[in-house]
């Protein structure tokens, strides 16, 4: 979520929802690049080496800010703050994801980001995760295929989250999108309708709607 977005939606969020908010702020503040913060392998990530991925897998992690604790309050059946697709980079997983305020530069735009899975499930962004899979490794190697191209034309992130325009992209719609333009249908879950004041109308799919759809299975929850 962007910083302008976040405001917005914690005016509709009631007391619990905020206080769970601040508690999980202070807890994100000892994630903060910056701090030396690993686990207790020595690693930064808190994906298993065990886990083996293939393109087009669909990868969920719950975040460590107070963005995330917004994300799943206004997703009443969520475990999970974004999504992201698993593309091959020479052997190598890496996930296609569109995300807000996670610049890879100064002056980084937000956009359709690619980086190593290890990376996307970092401690600074992850507080635990699930990947899930389709059994059709066709479809899912040109869902792949369609998100890598989304990264290398630079597609924005869609600060609006508006289903209905593909020019820019939010996370569960470059996924959901993947999908389509590989003839599968990922979810058949309706497009959630929102109005934040000072914000406007937003009109999108939630992380739980990819996650609940028949025909994603488990491949590893961590």
């Amino acid at each position: 979520m962007s910083q302008k977005l976040l405001i917005l939606l914690c005016m509709r969020i009631i007391l619990p929802v905020i206080l769970l908010m601040l508690m999980v702020s202070m807890i994100s503040c000892t994630l903060a690049p910056g701090n030396d913060v690993t686990s207790t392998d020595g690693r930064n990530t808190i994906l298993p080496d065990s886990i083996d991925t293939r393109p087009g897998d669909i990868v969920f992690r719950m975040g460590t800010g107070v963005a995330a604790a917004v994300v799943v309050s206004f997703d009443n059946d969520g475990d999970y703050s974004h999504v992201g697709i698993v593309i091959d980079s020479c052997g190598s997983p890496y996930v296609v994801h569109a995300v807000p305020d996670e610049p890879d530069f100064p002056g980084d735009v937000d956009r359709v980001k690619c980086e190593p899975i290890e990376k996307f499930y970092d401690y600074y962004q992850a507080s635990y995760g699930e990947i899930c899979r389709i059994d059709d490794a066709e479809a899912a190697q040109r869902a792949a295929a369609f998100a890598l191209d989304a990264h290398r034309r630079n597609v924005l992130f869609d600060n609006r989250y508006n289903d209905y325009d593909t020019t820019s992209l939010y996370c569960c719609q470059l996924v959901t999108l993947s999908y389509e333009k590989s003839g599968v249908r990922i979810t058949d879950a309706p497009i959630h309708e929102y109005y934040v004041p000072g914000f406007g109308n937003m009109s999108c799919h939630m992380p739980s709607d990819i996650l609940h759809s028949p025909l994603l299975h488990r491949v590893a929850k961590f």
